[in-house]
């Protein structure tokens, strides 16, 4: 069985404990469901690892089980366990039929809980179980991922549901959740407007390109700006063309941006990244090609379907590298804090989607004085309506702001300035003007710690530490060690050939002397496991 937790020693935000103690509230009163809306980056994950905490220390609970939408947030949320001494297994798998004993609970994606939801079922019906579903919106994705949910965590003990903003009901509701006029009912909500008025983010600003744009469909030659008025066909053929990235739109777009990103870098934040959101993998990689063409870089790309994207996204956050592409990997829950400039040349036009987007870039390092950030989008009418509703939200929030602490927390304020299917076929795009929607955040204390400003900036300062045995999750130390039980069981087999070589010798001669399968053993087990073929090597 793993480890007992230790108690929590970890400081929370005022609304932080409000929404735990909310959840504590649910369970008094033998309810089996909360749903929690937090503006993105606030710190939704530390409020859900702090109530499993507390369920999980004070013995209510047994398990802990985290539903996310893509593999490289299993990763990102057992990383961020364990630093508060939960150690969960994002490696699971459906087929092992097991969970592995070193862990408190596993990480699972909302495909993976689809596949087989009767063998989740099994352990949550025989375990205590607190279930944390992260994002839960995309659950309503699928009908099959629905169905799942119920199947599975039906019987757990309780069920905590985490979103960025309220959603609405589609084709497909979600099980557990409560609607009303068809918009889920939240339990309890940290507004962007709150987050203003509680001094937890920081600026960012939204250039608005516009463009004259050309292309042709089914022989007819259409040219058109944003700001007038066509069919929805013609709309979605008008933005494909501004973000074509051989086109002088997507050019001028990125080349802004990138000049932007430059001017950071010179100014004291010299790691500084930029992120392109694309439409698609094709799409991503021509825009990889415009960007080596016009400064002479190759930009990883990040796609949610490479089994390696949260590899290049790990490897991106630790390295110096000016830019990273996406495509559906890093719009929620991806915490990259060096970005500091995006370019949105994705198709999407959900307010979800866009205020996910938005989240990415207003994680603050505490040892940097400026800090502001930008969000490069085509003057689309929704998208510079998502922008002007967020810049509203800080209005408010700056009024009531004043009369709480008698001071402007933003500073000066920039002001607004203007600067497959058919037969289709692009012909040019090229910018007209630029309009600036600011919409003004405050430095925060670390999303993660919540240390005090001038504590935080003597840790980010300090030299970096490798981490100690403590400090690596159970999943990376099992990891790793599974790599290096393989690599000896490679040398004991060549030892042991005779002519042909067995590569599975040395598993094989392990399970005969009453060991397991490499893929159930425990870290212990593991460890004895190393041992013994250490051994044998030195005796051979």
């Amino acid at each position: 069985m793993p480890r007992s937790l230790i108690p929590w020693g970890h400081s929370l935000r005022n609304w932080q404990q409000e929404a735990v103690e909310v959840a504590i509230q649910k369970i008094k009163a033998k309810e089996k469901d909360v749903l929690l809306v937090a503006t993105p980056a606030s710190g939704k994950t530390r409020t859900a690892l702090r109530i499993a905490h507390k369920l999980y220390f004070m013995h209510y609970i047994k398990r802990i089980v985290a539903v996310v939408p893509t593999e490289h947030l299993k990763k990102q949320w057992a990383e961020d366990a364990h630093l508060y001494g939960i150690d969960l297994d994002p490696m699971v798998e459906n087929r092992i039929g097991k969970e592995g004993s070193d862990y408190h609970g596993v990480v699972l994606t909302y495909a993976q809980l689809g596949m087989d939801a009767d063998i989740h079922k099994h352990f949550t019906d025989s375990t205590s179980t607190l279930v944390i579903l992260d994002e839960i919106h995309h659950a309503g994705e699928s009908k099959t991922w629905g169905d799942a949910l119920r199947t599975a965590f039906e019987n757990a003990f309780f069920r905590l549901a985490l979103s960025g903003t309220p959603f609405r009901r589609d084709n497909n509701p979600i099980p557990f959740v409560k609607y009303v006029n068809d918009v889920s009912v939240s339990d309890y909500v940290y507004s962007y407007q709150q987050a203003v008025e509680d001094n937890v983010c920081r600026a960012i600003y939204f250039p608005a390109y516009d463009g004259i744009m050309e292309w042709q469909t089914d022989g007819v030659t259409y040219r058109h700006n944003f700001e007038e008025q066509i069919s929805q066909a013609r709309e979605s053929e008008r933005l494909r063309t501004a973000l074509d990235p051989f086109g002088e739109f997507m050019k001028q777009f990125f080349l802004d941006a990138d000049k932007k990103l430059n001017e950071i870098r010179r100014g004291g934040h010299p790691d500084a990244g930029g992120l392109v959101l694309a439409i698609d993998q094709e799409h991503a990689a021509r825009i990889r090609k415009m960007i080596f063409e016009l400064i002479g870089e190759s930009p990883v790309i990040a796609v949610s379907d490479d089994k390696n994207a949260s590899k290049h996204i790990k490897e991106y956050k630790r390295r110096k590298d000016k830019w990273l592409i996406s495509v559906k990997m890093v719009s929620e829950g991806v915490d990259i804090p060096r970005l500091r400039v995006g370019v949105y040349a994705t198709n999407v036009e959900s307010e979800l989607f866009f205020r996910q987007v938005t989240g990415r870039f207003i994680r603050v390092l505490a040892h940097l004085k400026s800090q502001d950030a930008y969000l490069y989008i085509p003057k689309r009418h929704e998208l510079v309506r998502f922008a002007r509703e967020i810049e509203q939200e800080r209005d408010h929030a700056l009024n009531t702001a004043k009369e709480k602490y008698d001071k402007d927390l933003f500073g000066k304020e920039i002001e607004p300035r203007e600067k497959e299917q058919k037969d289709f076929k692009v012909i040019s795009a090229e910018v007209t003007g630029t309009m600036e929607i600011k919409t003004n955040f405050t430095d925060k204390i670390s999303t993660m710690f919540g240390l005090p400003k001038a504590k935080a900036a003597q840790i980010a300062q300090s030299v970096v530490q490798q981490p100690t045995e403590a400090e690596i999750p159970v999943f990376e130390k099992i990891k790793t060690l599974r790599k290096e039980i393989n690599d000896l069981a490679m040398v004991y087999a060549k030892n042991r050939g005779n002519g042909s070589v067995d590569w599975q010798i040395g598993h094989k001669d392990w399970i005969k002397i009453g060991g397991r399968r490499i893929e159930l053993e425990t870290y212990p087990e593991l460890m004895r496991r190393r041992r013994w073929l250490q051994n044998n090597l030195q005796k051979s």
